[in-house]
């Protein structure tokens, strides 16, 4: 399970959750948990305020995992 997702899940929050308070798709929160896209930083910022966490664990978080 990414990070993202982990902090989701311990928030007690859905995907169309942290979708409608940052402002993007649950498609899109879908596949960034995933890792599958990329995130900008504007929008990493938002998801990082919604999720509890900082910014570079969004940006990075997945790419850290599938490296290790």
């Amino acid at each position: 399970m990414s990070k993202l997702k982990a902090a989701r899940k311990q928030l007690g929050l859905t995907a169309a959750q942290v979708a409608d308070r940052a402002g993007v798709t649950v498609g899109f929160v879908s596949r960034v948990e995933r890792g599958l896209v990329g995130v900008r930083p504007e929008t990493a910022k938002r998801l990082a305020e919604v999720l509890s966490l900082d910014p570079a664990d969004v940006i990075f978080a997945e790419r850290v995992e599938r490296a290790a």
